[in-house]
């Protein structure tokens, strides 16, 4: 088996199980995000990875468990972005 084929096979199996492959992420240990990465991630009640933006709704009530710096490095790694 090739490595190409081995970790498509490994993101198709971690991406099963719920898991996310951010790569421009900063982990938050205190549910809050350093000024370099201000958009909060984290995992709602139905399972899906969304990410909040300051001056939104449910920002400051969010405990983020990943921290990115633009809309584009949270989607990347799975997130869609909060509806309010």
């Amino acid at each position: 088996m090739n490595n190409s084929i081995l970790i498509i096979l490994i993101v198709i199996l971690l991406t099963s199980c719920g898991e996310k492959l951010s790569t421009n992420a900063v982990s938050s240990t205190s549910g809050e995000c350093p000024f370099d990465h201000p958009i909060k991630g984290n995992k709602n009640d139905k399972g899906e990875w969304i990410y909040h933006k300051l001056g939104q709704q449910y920002y400051k009530k969010t405990n983020a468990e990943e921290c990115f710096a633009t809309d584009l490095d949270a989607t990347n790694a799975g997130y869609r972005k909060s509806k309010r």
